[in-house]
């Protein structure tokens, strides 16, 4: 399977002005983690929403800030940056979960329309700006 990938373009590490580009690996459509099928159904710029199934219906709905892993090296090879899925951890903090679509679909529109970084810790925090 063709991964799909993103091109960004980022500050160079010593500070300068320089640009470089960056190819990110993108999450993919469909995926199996922890005994459950994911499967995207939308994707914005800040957050993306799978449904979870479990060998028939939906069980629940994901809603999550897209995250990004920065790209590593491990026993000299080099690990590509790619977007990571929600672990078990982030839930309550990047990433909600909801049995009602209706109310997941709200979460993704809601974290779509943030602006800014503030906007963001207010919203995370619980504290209405």
């Amino acid at each position: 399977m063709k991964k799909a990938m993103m091109l960004f373009q980022e500050i160079d590490s010593v500070g300068e002005g320089n640009l470089k580009e960056t190819k990110i690996e993108t999450l993919p459509l469909k995926l199996h983690k922890n005994t459950y099928d994911y499967t995207q159904l939308f994707r914005g710029t800040k957050s993306c929403m799978y449904e979870q199934r479990d060998n028939g219906p939906v069980v629940y709905f994901e809603v999550f800030l897209i995250r990004i892993k920065p790209e590593r090296i491990i026993k000299g090879k080099k690990i590509p940056a790619k977007e990571r899925f929600p672990h078990n951890e982030a839930f309550g903090d990047w990433a909600w979960s909801f049995r009602n679509y209706d109310e997941a679909v709200w979460r993704f529109t809601e974290l779509e329309e943030r602006k800014t970084k503030e906007d963001f810790t207010h919203y995370l925090t619980g504290n209405k700006i």
